[in-house]
């Protein structure tokens, strides 16, 4: 019997890739936190979710002019990127919807949403945590290692969400 290992062998190259995804999801998450997160620069930049963007604006720690900016910059980056995703390779856009997420097979909305929430609420904890310059002396090593924390929750999230919805924090 050969028809049965060429489906085993597939379901194990599906699981490389997709630790291999999500390992290159944190280094990837971390190298960008890594570079927008530098000790002297603002609280977040336009790399930053938007909702991070939000709760930032809403606690007062950035001004809503800076915010509705960033929101903007965030907007026209992904279009241009989405734009630019298209035109170097229209088979794979096409073929995967350029990339709209979707509920997965036995998820509610109700229950996607939920899942987004929550996660979208620990990736903003997290990074709240990671720029708390009220907490002084007791917290020292934040600045070095907070990419670091950033990018194992946006990691830890998807790692947790792909299946719900294909994680959209």
């Amino acid at each position: 019997g050969g028809g049965g290992g060429g489906e085993g062998g597939k379901e194990g190259h599906r699981a490389v890739c997709y630790v291999l995804a999500q390992l290159q999801l944190l280094v990837s998450s971390t190298i960008i936190s890594s570079l927008s997160s530098h000790p002297s620069a603002p609280p977040s930049l336009p790399s930053s979710p938007t909702a991070v963007t939000l709760g930032l604006a809403i606690t007062r720690k950035m001004s809503l002019f800076r915010a509705v900016c960033y929101v903007l910059a965030q907007l026209l980056g992904a279009t241009i990127g989405a734009a630019m995703a298209r035109h170097v390779s229209p088979e794979i856009f096409d073929r995967y919807n350029g990339g709209i997420n979707f509920v997965g097979p036995d998820v509610t909305i109700g229950g996607a949403f939920l899942a987004e929430f929550m996660g979208t609420f620990v990736l903003v904890f997290t990074v709240f945590c990671a720029i708390d310059t009220e907490r002084g002396d007791e917290v020292f090593h934040m600045p070095t290692l907070a990419p670091l924390a950033i990018g194992l929750s946006v990691t830890l999230m998807h790692f947790g969400m792909i299946g719900i919805d294909n994680c959209s924090i």
